[in-house]
Parts: C-alpha cells; sequence; structure tokens
C-alpha cells in the first residue's frame, strides 16, 4: 500500500508539471514573437509557463519536493530543459554551438529564481513576480552584452567573474532579492524547525 501511495504521489507531480506543460505549447504559439524583441520573447514565454501554474500555487511547493527526490530528479530536470527549449524555439532561437546550452541555461536559472519567488508572491495577480523576471531577464541581457563587447578573452573572463560576483554579492542586491533572500530563509527555518519537532 505504501509503495502504491508513494508512486501515487510521484504521478501526480509529474502530471502537474506535464499538464502545464502540455498547455504551454498551445499558450506560446499565441504570442506575437515576431512582434517582440528577445527580452520580450522571453519575458512573455516565462510569464506564459508559470501563470500555467498559478492555479496550483499552494500547492506547488510539495510538487517541486516530490520532484526533488533522488528518483525524480533526471525527469523533472528533463521537463524543466524542455520548457527552456519550447521558449527559446518559439523565439526563433536555432543555434547549434555552444550558445545554446548557455541560452538554456540562462533561462534555466531565471525560471528557478522566478517561480521561487512566485510562490512567496502576494502581490496581486503575481505583478511583483513580474517585476522580478523582468529585471533578471535584463540582468542576462546586459551581462551578455558586457561579454559580447569583450575583445580578449581575459577580458571577457574578467567581466564575466565580475559580474557573476557583483550579483551573488549580498550588497548589490535590490530590495525585492534581500525580501526574496529573508524569505527564503524563514521558510528554510520553518522546514528544520518541523523537523526537529
Amino acid at each position: 500500500m505504501d509503495q502504491w501511495l508513494e508512486q501515487t504521489k510521484e504521478d501526480l507531480q509529474s502530471y502537474s508539471i506535464e499538464k502545464p506543460d502540455l498547455e504551454n505549447v498551445g499558450a506560446t504559439r499565441d504570442v506575437p514573437f515576431a512582434e517582440l524583441d528577445t527580452q520580450e520573447m522571453l519575458f512573455a514565454g516565462l510569464k506564459t509557463r508559470l501563470q500555467l501554474m498559478s492555479p496550483y500555487i499552494d500547492k506547488w511547493p510539495q510538487a517541486m519536493v516530490l520532484g526533488l527526490k533522488p528518483q525524480n530528479v533526471r525527469t523533472t530536470l528533463g521537463k524543466l530543459h524542455a520548457i527552456q527549449d519550447e521558449i527559446w524555439f518559439q523565439a526563433g532561437d536555432r543555434s547549434n554551438d555552444i550558445s545554446w546550452y548557455a541560452k538554456r541555461m540562462m533561462l534555466f536559472k531565471i525560471y528557478c529564481l522566478t517561480e521561487t519567488y512566485m510562490l512567496q508572491d502576494k502581490s496581486a495577480d503575481f505583478a511583483d513576480t513580474w517585476l522580478f523576471l523582468e529585471r533578471r531577464i535584463k540582468e542576462a541581457d546586459d551581462l551578455h552584452h558586457t561579454i559580447s563587447q569583450s575583445k580578449t578573452l581575459g577580458e571577457t573572463v574578467s567581466k564575466g567573474v565580475f559580474s557573476i560576483m557583483s550579483i551573488l554579492s549580498p550588497s548589490n542586491l535590490n530590495m525585492d532579492d534581500k525580501k526574496m533572500k529573508d524569505m527564503q530563509e524563514e521558510l528554510h527555518k520553518q522546514q528544520n524547525k518541523t523537523k526537529d519537532e
């Protein structure tokens, strides 16, 4: 019975990721990508996907926990990759070099950060989440332009490392990022408290 219950939980978690993904394919195709620049395309694709998650927002943390179980990580990562790949494809990306991987990794990071922020967002229609998403996309685009304008490999590496360090530096966090960090720490404390009981 316990094994059946565990399998049912895993199937439910997988369905909760797959159902919005299946809906997402049609939803992103309705976005007028041809009229948008790259930042707007990425924003529209990620926002569409995250909006599809909103009906499940109260149960989404439990789905995330199930998705991170060792036996489910491979499937979860595959589904998250498919989301990023679909958004880039709809945005017109047909690259076949190292940038293909870099673009999807960058979008994966933005998606995960925004999804985490959305779980804590209490603003009307997730308005704060969409502002957060917009800023993350702009920061990624700024980093891309800084690196592409570099003339030498050494300068590129130096600027890349400096940019990453400035993003990670607590003194450089925007107000909403600090608020998100505080909320994450509070959530972590609550989880540890629950484990101790």
